[in-house]
């Protein structure tokens, strides 16, 4: 479990990473049986890192055949703005994912 800032943050730091650690950044989001990302959307997105790596974690991830969970506050159109439309695919591929639309009032409000 992990939120889509921290994932974020990992990401960073592995593109900043030129050494022989530098998976050690990426790989166990890669590796666990079940990755569920928190807020997608919330994170800054970071000039060829957020979008580039978001990517590359998801195909591989799909590749390995990993259950991915992830949660957003993003419709559609704004997700392929944000992200683009590789990633939305990748995500909404109906023989490999489902979306659950979940609607309702903000409980943290209550």
């Amino acid at each position: 479990f992990t939120s889509a800032t921290s994932l974020n943050n990992n990401f960073l730091e592995y593109h900043k990473c030129f050494d022989e650690i530098k998976e050690v950044y990426i790989q166990s989001y890669i590796d666990c049986d079940a990755l569920i990302i928190d807020d997608l959307g919330t994170e800054p997105m970071l000039n060829n890192v957020t979008k580039e790596y978001m990517l590359m974690l998801i195909s591989e991830r799909i590749q390995q055949g990993k259950l991915t969970i992830i949660t957003t506050n993003l419709k559609g159109n704004e997700f392929i703005e944000r992200y683009g439309e590789r990633l939305f695919s990748r995500l909404m591929d109906k023989s490999k994912s489902f979306s659950i639309n979940m609607q309702g009032q903000d409980l943290r409000l209550n």
